[in-house]
């Protein structure tokens, strides 16, 4: 299949253990067909499947809603299909989850312009049909998005709002229905990470507060697959000087949560 697109960004994708090929593995030479205007591409590696590069065209339809190409290339790196997704204008992408046969692409508004609504917008690609879809919704002006990941159709998106507030969203990824949990509202809070124990269907987030203006208290939040409160973990450290920053969330057994960073 080809498309009459002018232009063509040429990229490099290094091949790892994922790829079986009859000759060893090496740096490939890639040409995806994109607009001269569209910049960088993206690319996330499916395991058998290959791996899909996406990227944003020049192109708008008639509700003014930019295409987006999305192009899946096999193992061999021969391309099987490529479609494209109108999206709402003016977005970059931010950050891909996988949850199990599902991959989840998260992107949000760039500069909204004069209507001040900042809003997102989430692409779900089923890697067993091939069949892609979206939400989207909005966000308060000027958040930031700190976290995301998803356990079954349900994601979470950490928010830092202004005045140090925090609010964390549970996103229904079939119909786009927004549940919102505030983070102590009392308290002036910052969010550091959101993460995801698949097995035991938990979301986690890290949550830094701002105690009394001179001090720091970190606190880990568990949130159930659906959205739930359900526990509230303080971390303990006895070396003020310190505090929990890059870390990453272990296997949990025994209903421990073990954090390394």
């Amino acid at each position: 299949m080809r498309f009459n697109i002018k232009s063509f960004i040429t990229g490099f994708v290094l091949l790892f253990g994922s790829f079986t090929f009859a000759q060893n593995a090496s740096v490939i030479r890639m040409e995806a067909p994109a607009a001269l205007e569209s910049g960088a591409f993206h690319t996330e590696t499916l395991a058998k499947s290959g791996v899909m590069i996406f990227y944003e065209s020049n192109e708008v339809n008639e509700s003014s809603q930019r295409k987006w190409y999305f192009g899946l290339f096999d193992t061999q790196l021969k391309q099987v299909w490529l479609k494209f997704i109108p999206l709402r204008d003016g977005i970059q992408f931010m950050k891909s989850v996988r949850n199990g046969s599902m991959l989840h692409l998260l992107f949000r508004s760039v500069n909204p312009g004069k209507s001040g609504n900042e809003f997102y917008e989430i692409v779900n690609y089923n890697t067993r049909t091939e069949a892609f879809s979206n939400i989207s919704g909005t966000i308060p002006d000027d958040a930031e998005v700190n976290g995301f990941e998803a356990i079954d159709d349900k994601a979470c998106l950490g928010l830092n709002l202004k005045k140090n507030h925090t609010d964390v969203l549970f996103i229904n990824l079939n119909n786009g229905e927004i549940e919102v949990q505030t983070v102590e509202a009392e308290n002036d809070s910052y969010i550091e990470k959101v993460l995801v124990d698949h097995k035991n269907k938990h979301f986690y987030v890290a949550v830094k507060y701002i105690k009394d203006k001179n001090s720091l208290e970190d606190k880990i939040i568990q949130y159930s697959a659906r959205g739930a409160l359900e526990k509230t973990f303080l971390i303990s450290n006895p070396e003020n000087i310190k505090s929990l920053r890059n870390f990453v969330l272990a296997p949990v057994t025994d209903q421990q949560l073990t954090f390394m960073g």
